[in-house]
């Protein structure tokens, strides 16, 4: 077997589900609040519809030479944890070509990805020779590191002499017309809802006409009041709910969402 097909092998593991998945699911769980069993599933799902399938995996590598490195590189890869596997492209990309992966995973999520690798020892034995977790970063030839800007900073300064990937914070943002559907609305509640909004694909500022009616808006994303049913999310919403009382600051609120007029693009 190859490693491409032990990937692909990978996906269809995730997508049968079994007793062995459901308890790295619930550990990890357990060890991050924020990680649902529900959010994990959403992005192992992506994971294995996205990157796993095995003409996904064809068609993505068919764009570039079928040509493994002849000495393999290490690359040092810091990940990021506020999504559950968030760092696993990343991982995939220099396993997949040929190179050597030294893993330092965030505290916030070092459950999942060791106990999907584990797995697919199962079928590659020699992926353990490809990877090391590690604590500290040293001995290596190129570098991926995902933080804050602040880290990033930092990362930007002491990875300067290789060859490097450094991530910032990123922000996506959404521009209505005042003319959605409620199609559109339900969607855009996905696209703010989902993990909690803790990713950077999650819409964190809205851009609207001036006199934008936002009552629709408000009832529509109502439906996803059920968020608020987990105590780490309310927590965060009383606290700047509070706030923004205090502070008398102009807002609108319902079950689940605080739009908030300010400058800044990050919530």
């Amino acid at each position: 077997m190859t490693i491409k097909e032990a990937f692909v092998q990978l996906g269809k593991w995730i997508g049968e589900g079994d007793e062995e998945l459901e308890k790295l699911v619930n550990k990890a769980s357990i060890q991050n609040a924020w990680f649902t069993p529900e959010n994990i599933t959403t992005m192992l799902s992506s994971i294995q519809r996205n990157y796993l399938e095995a003409n996904e995996l064809d068609s993505w590598l068919g764009r570039y030479p079928e040509r493994l490195p002849a000495t393999p590189a290490k690359v040092a890869l810091i990940l990021a944890g506020n999504l559950p596997l968030v760092g696993f492209h990343d991982v995939l990309c220099v396993l997949i070509s040929g190179h050597h992966a030294l893993v330092k995973l965030s505290e916030k999520d070092d459950i999942l990805l060791p106990g999907l690798l584990r797995k697919m020892e199962q079928w590659y034995p020699p992926i353990r020779e490809r990877i090391t977790f590690v604590d500290r970063i040293v001995n290596f030839d190129a570098v991926i590191a995902t933080g804050s800007n602040q880290s990033a900073a930092n990362f930007e300064r002491y990875f300067s002499r290789y060859p490097n990937i450094i991530r910032k914070n990123r922000n996506s943002v959404a521009i209505l017309t005042g003319h959605e559907r409620s199609e559109d609305m339900k969607n855009l509640g996905n696209d703010i809802f989902s993990y909690f909004g803790l990713g950077c694909r999650n819409v964190s500022k809205l851009y609207v006409p001036q006199r934008y009616d936002f009552v629709p808006l408000v009832k529509e994303l109502n439906s996803f009041k059920d968020v608020v049913n987990h105590s780490k999310y309310k927590n965060n919403y009383d606290y700047h709910l509070a706030s923004a009382l205090i502070g008398n600051q102009n807002y609108m609120s319902n079950d689940c969402l605080l739009l908030i007029e300010e400058d800044s693009i990050a919530s």
